[in-house]
């Protein structure tokens, strides 16, 4: 007899941006979504999930209405800003791989400003 084993679902902690928050731009098959710490908040490194450390943002897609969570996977120093950052880079996380496949070939890049 096998069983089969159900993942307890993944709840976001933080509230998605909508998708006409940022500037996508298309190049070698990859999707990235760019835009300017200021527009977010400041809201771009907060907890994704309880049981993960991956700190990010999430993006609510107008054409779908599908929510992808994006993992910090770079910052740029530099100190010649505040925070010691002129960017910060972003990939989707495993769980959004799985449940939004579209998300699969999208970045996000957010300047500082």
């Amino acid at each position: 007899m096998t069983v089969q084993v159900l993942e307890k679902p993944k709840t976001l902690l933080v509230t998605p941006f909508s998708s006409g928050t940022f500037t996508p731009s298309k190049a070698r098959g990859l999707t990235t979504f760019v835009t300017e710490a200021s527009a977010l908040e400041d809201r771009h490194l907060e907890q994704l999930y309880e049981d993960s450390r991956e700190v990010g943002l999430a993006i609510r897609f107008d054409s779908t209405g599908e929510v992808a969570a994006y993992k910090l996977v770079k910052a740029n120093p530099n100190s010649d800003y505040a925070s010691g950052t002129d960017k910060w880079e972003y990939a989707p996380t495993e769980h959004s791989m799985e449940t939004v496949p579209e998300c699969k070939k999208t970045r996000v890049i957010v300047f500082n400003d």
